[in-house]
């Protein structure tokens, strides 16, 4: 793999990452949440079935920044259901960068890209784990920001992966398209999820911790 093509995957990652989280606020400042999660249900039945028919390169990079647009409208739908207040997006864009060029120095100065790319695989994993118990038992938005900061990184070094640990013919476009893919299905999966688990809670007469959500007027 070209030093070049590593740098264009890893860069477009980045600004599809930041498309996601100016998207995330300013849905979160103009949508309602009813419109936002049906945007999402809808983009979600569609998005597996065009992933598969798209061969153009134009329409392929239309195709991933809609998926950047519409994971970022997901995550906007959380916070607006549950009616608190969303994430600092420039704090988490900061600590996402400086996260993904370790990531991008560890596979450039090592030979060893596959096992580089499996160790970055499960930092992600573990970083999803910590934000689901932050998320659970500590600050709601900080956990729920950082699973879903490590959601979209996982699902780029699955990417890599897919290619890394196979004889393919390296192809950001085709990394990036399958990435984002991925991170907005994940997205929306992990927002679901923790809808659905929140009336179960409530339906169960198990409430949240006092001070664990902040509410913000309408």
């Amino acid at each position: 793999m070209k030093l070049n093509d590593l740098q264009k995957t890893v860069v477009i990652s980045l600004l599809l990452f930041i498309i996601t989280q100016i998207t995330a606020f300013i849905s979160y400042k103009v949508l309602g949440n009813g419109w936002v999660l049906v945007l999402s249900g809808i983009w979600m039945l569609l998005t597996i079935p065009i992933f598969l028919l798209l061969k153009r390169k134009q329409t392929t990079i239309l195709y991933m920044l809609i998926n950047a647009v519409m994971a970022g409208v997901t995550i906007a739908g959380y916070y607006l259901y549950e009616n608190i207040a969303i994430y600092n997006i420039t704090t988490v864009s900061l600590c996402y960068i400086a996260i993904l060029a370790v990531n991008y120095f560890a596979m450039h100065c090592f030979k060893f890209e596959r096992n580089v790319n499996v160790i970055f695989t499960i930092m992600s994993i573990l970083g999803i784990l910590v934000g689901i118990s932050n998320w659970v038992y500590g600050d709601l938005v900080v956990g729920s920001s950082i699973v879903f900061a490590s959601v979209m990184l996982l699902c780029l070094n699955i990417s890599f992966m897919c290619y890394l640990n196979k004889e393919r013919e390296y192809d950001h476009w085709k990394i990036l398209k399958l990435s984002t893919m991925l991170q907005f299905g994940s997205v929306f999966f992990a927002v679901i999820t923790a809808i659905s688990e929140g009336k179960m809670i409530e339906f169960s007469g198990d409430f949240w911790p006092d001070g664990k959500k902040e509410s913000v007027p309408k």
